[in-house]
C-alpha cells in the first residue's frame, strides 16, 4: 500500500511538473496591476510601451523587496525578474529584469533618478540564453551605473508598522556605448509597486 501512494504521489508531482513547466514557455503578457496601497505585493511597468510585470521561474523569486531604515536615511531596494521560455525551443530562456535602488527614504514623497547621486540608482536588463548544454548567452542588454538615468519615484505609502511601500516610477536610461543588438535607449513608463514586507 505504501509502495502504491508513493508512486501515485511522484505521478502527481511529475504531472504538476510539467503543467508548470508548461505554463512558463511562453511570453504571455498580462495587464499592469492598479495602483493600491494595501501591501498586496504587486510590481508592474511598462519596458517601452510594453507589460512588464513579475513573473517567477523555479529558482527564481519574480519580486525581491527590502527597505531599511537604519541604512542611508532609509534604503529602498526592489528587484523585479520576468522569466520565460521561447514557445518553440523550451532551451532558451529570456531574463527581463527592472530594479530601483535608493538611499535617504524616510517618508512619502518625490524621490529622482539622476546620476549626481550615486544613492538614486534604477536599472534595466535583458539577457537570452540557451541552457542545453552549458549555458550560453545568446544576447545580453544592460546599462552601467555611469550611464545616463533620469526619472521620477513617487512614495504614496510608507508604513513602517504594517511594513507597506507603495508608489510610482517612470525612468530613462540611456548608454553612452551602445551595445550589438540593444536599443541605447530605454523608457520605463507607468510604474506602480504595492509591497509588503515580511
Amino acid at each position: 500500500m505504501t509502495m502504491k501512494l508513493t508512486r501515485n504521489g511522484m505521478a502527481c508531482l511529475i504531472s504538476v511538473a510539467i503543467l508548470c513547466n508548461g505554463c512558463s514557455w511562453k511570453d504571455v503578457r498580462s495587464e499592469l496591476p492598479d495602483a493600491t496601497q494595501e501591501g498586496k505585493g504587486t510590481f508592474g511597468c511598462k519596458v517601452d510601451g510594453r507589460v512588464f510585470v513579475p513573473r517567477s521561474s523555479l529558482t527564481m523569486p519574480g519580486i525581491r523587496f527590502s527597505y531599511d531604515p537604519t541604512w542611508n536615511g532609509g534604503t529602498l531596494s526592489i528587484k523585479a525578474k520576468y522569466w520565460f521560455r521561447d514557445s518553440k525551443d523550451i532551451n532558451i530562456a529570456t531574463i527581463e529584469n527592472v530594479s530601483i535602488s535608493l538611499g535617504r527614504v524616510s517618508k512619502p514623497g518625490r524621490y529622482f533618478f539622476n546620476n549626481a547621486d550615486s544613492l538614486a540608482l534604477a536599472d534595466y536588463t535583458i539577457r537570452t540564453q540557451n541552457e542545453k548544454e552549458a549555458i550560453k548567452t545568446i544576447r545580453h542588454c544592460y546599462f552601467d551605473i555611469s550611464d545616463t538615468r533620469s526619472g521620477i519615484l513617487n512614495i504614496t505609502k510608507l508604513d513602517r508598522n504594517k511594513g507597506i511601500l507603495a508608489g510610482t516610477f517612470e525612468f530613462t536610461l540611456t548608454r553612452s556605448n551602445p551595445l550589438t543588438n540593444c536599443n541605447s535607449v530605454v523608457k520605463i513608463t507607468e510604474g506602480r509597486f504595492d509591497l509588503l514586507s515580511r
